[in-house]
């Protein structure tokens, strides 16, 4: 897989005219900050499809059309950030963001800074009060047990 810089992106992403699809892959931090937290730094890796380009105001327009109503929805101003011109980019407090209606989201995991692939949704854990991380441990084996030989 080819990574591409954000200069380099952006240039790609400028050429392109009307909207589009694209498979994302994401890598975010999971933000597990709950005390007695096993797992350590863990970062999500989601893979999705979205539509770039896409403006929501037509978009609503024309399925009130299939539906028979009237199209004159109009959306509100934008809440933050301001579009970089002929591009599917958002500037935002000296950031750029890449705009995108996702359309499906195909598949996520959760990797430990060592690799590791936790075999769990993580989120449920997340959520969790953990006094100790031997005890989570053991319940993430009995799931990932029990869940392979059912």
């Amino acid at each position: 897989m080819k990574l591409l810089t954000t200069v380099a992106l952006a240039t790609k992403l400028s050429e392109i005219r009307g909207a589009t699809f694209a498979t994302l892959i994401c890598e975010t931090d999971a933000r597990l900050k709950k005390t007695g937290n096993p797992f350590g730094q863990v970062q999500k890796v989601s893979r999705v499809n979205v539509c770039l380009g896409f403006q929501y105001e037509a978009a609503v327009n024309r399925q009130r059309t299939r539906e028979g109503a009237e199209a004159d929805f109009e959306s509100a101003p934008r809440q933050w950030g301001s579009r970089i011109p002929g591009t599917f980019l958002v500037e935002h407090k000296g950031r750029t963001y890449l705009e995108t209606k996702v359309e499906r989201s195909l598949e996520h995991a959760y990797i430990t800074a060592d690799g590791r692939e936790l075999p769990i949704n993580i989120t449920t854990f997340a959520e969790m009060e953990v006094e100790d991380g031997l005890a989570l441990r053991e319940a993430i084996n009995g799931i990932s047990t029990n869940s392979k030989k059912a």
